[in-house]
């Protein structure tokens, strides 16, 4: 599980991602050049992402948030798959100020791809919190916790 997060706090840091400069002006050049800019960044961080989450799972040291992370993860795809979908679509009516359409146009489907890949990431997370809470898996007592009535 520690895996699976720190995979999408990787995926969440290519928000921070370079924004380089658009081609051309106007809000879609701005918006394809972040979604550039964004998979670059996460060239690098998923991966860091995974061998921390790897090296967390073998130590066993801290937890990253569970719940909060899935929200955020979700919203995340959802924003990045819209977005890129409307990326593809301006990139699709071959529009002045940008080198080779089809070369967007694949940036713009790797984008959609990983906002997929994003909501399935934050669901995983999402249910792997909350199926103990929901199939009614046993709670664990502290040491000195007296023991509630019906439990043996």
């Amino acid at each position: 599980m520690a895996v699976i997060r720190y995979l999408a706090l990787g995926l969440l840091c290519g928000l921070f991602g370079v924004f380089g400069a658009p081609r051309g002006e106007g809000f879609e050049h701005a918006r394809l050049s972040a979604i550039m800019g964004m998979e670059l960044v996460q060239l690098l961080t998923v991966p860091l992402g995974l061998v921390i989450g790897l090296i967390v799972a073998v130590t066993r040291r801290g937890r990253p948030p569970g719940r909060p992370l899935a929200a955020v993860m979700i919203a995340f795809g959802v924003v990045l798959f819209t977005q890129a979908g409307a990326t593809g679509a301006w990139v699709d009516t071959d529009p002045p100020g940008i080198g080779d359409p089809d070369g967007e146009a694949v940036v713009a489907m790797l984008g959609r791809l990983e906002g997929l890949f994003a909501v399935f990431v934050g669901l995983v997370v999402l249910v792997v919190r909350w199926a103990p809470a929901v199939l009614g898996a046993p709670r664990r007592r502290s040491r000195g916790a007296p023991a509630r009535a019906g439990d043996a």
